[in-house]
């Protein structure tokens, strides 16, 4: 069997090479016959409005951790959901806080969650939700914003009232080097 070595000698002693990864071997052909390469970075979290333009980017690595924070517009009460960056361009909804009952507001864990009521209002711990894009419609009063920490990022500032956003992770790529 013929095997596509990584090196153009063979030693009398070694008369076998090693395979080189089928990917490897790919990336490096069609980098030749192409004559660029495009570098990979860690992915980012996006704010993209309707047309694919981007409002907001930021770097991030799995395990990293936000929330969504907004004013129900029903309840009138803050809402915030926490999310963790996750695998393959997802992210994993593991917890949600908020004040009280009532409309489109959950009344049920889901299974393998725990509800903890309190005097902060309602908890809900252990979601293991995994979500790959959350959709939102920018509301005039609903104060939609992302925390990271101390930064936050108003999306009522970057996007129409009435417009709808979505929230993602994408690769990032770096560019393409001429070889």
């Amino acid at each position: 069997m013929d095997r596509f070595c990584a090196h153009s000698k063979m030693t009398k002693i070694n008369r076998q090479c090693k395979p080189v990864p089928l990917l490897l071997g790919l990336i490096v052909i069609s980098s030749v016959v192409v004559g660029t390469a495009v570098i990979l970075r860690r992915p980012v979290l996006q704010v993209v409005a309707s047309g694919g333009r981007v409002l907001y980017e930021r770097t991030v690595s799995p395990g990293d951790e936000f929330g969504i924070v907004f004013t129900h517009s029903v309840a009138k009460t803050p809402v915030e959901e926490r999310f963790r960056i996750a695998a393959g361009n997802s992210m994993l909804l593991y917890e949600t806080v908020y004040q009280d009952f009532g409309a489109g507001l959950p009344s049920e864990a889901d299974e393998g969650a725990v509800m903890e009521l309190g005097p902060f209002g309602i908890k809900i711990t252990g979601i293991q939700r995994v979500i790959h894009r959350i959709p939102l419609r920018i509301g005039r009063t609903t104060k939609q914003q992302i925390v990271f920490g101390d930064n936050t990022i108003d999306l009522t500032t970057i996007a129409e009232p009435g417009e709808r956003v979505d929230i993602l992770v994408a690769p990032q790529w770096r560019g393409r080097i001429q070889l």
